[in-house]
């Protein structure tokens, strides 16, 4: 007879394959902007390397999800709340259809970029790296050192290319504010 899994660890693993799952999304949405824009190879770079982390990430949380099944992990309660899945499905829905509608200007992928790299998404990866037992976690560790490094380059994209003063002040300001967060 097969031994039974604790519940807590089947909802973890299907959490963490469901978050995959949401990465992957990501991740072929910035494989189309980079077509929609590979008239600048530096745009066309810059999308695609995103791209590229994503599908990392969605890689390490689907072994990290395998890793549950051989470690248990003792959970009182749910790893992420659905709640925030949603909320992170509709983001990238909305980005979307952003950018298949009449919209799809370079500001918008723009914007939409910095949505998501600013979205729940990365902080909750980035929790999982910090938070979740060593044991486990080393798989996420060795595929990226720090998730948030994306919004240091999102920033000075924007700051770079957008044309929308507003956007650009915003992403000036994040910039700022991520270089700060790493002097200690």
């Amino acid at each position: 007879m097969a031994k039974q899994r604790p519940q807590s660890c089947l909802k973890a693993a299907e959490t963490l394959l469901m978050l995959s799952e949401l990465e992957t999304q990501i991740a072929r949405f910035y494989e189309r902007l980079a077509e929609m824009f590979e008239d600048d190879q530096q745009l066309g770079a810059f999308w695609m390397h995103l791209a590229e982390d994503e599908l990392d990430h969605a890689d390490a949380l689907r072994s990290a999800a395998e890793q549950l099944w051989l470690t248990p992990l003792p959970l009182d309660g749910p790893l992420v709340e659905p709640a925030l899945i949603t909320k992170l499905v509709r983001e990238i829905h909305r980005c979307e259809e952003r950018m298949t509608q009449h919209e799809a200007s370079l500001d918008h992928a723009l914007y939409c970029t910095l949505l998501l790299e600013t979205s729940e998404l990365n902080w909750i990866y980035q929790w999982l790296l910090d938070k979740l037992p060593v044991l486990w976690t080393e798989t996420l560790r060795s595929m990226h050192d720090r998730p948030d490094d994306h919004l240091g380059r999102v920033c000075a994209v924007i700051e770079r290319f957008g044309r929308n003063s507003t956007l650009r002040q915003q992403a000036r300001a994040l910039r700022h504010q991520w270089e700060d967060s790493l002097t200690p």
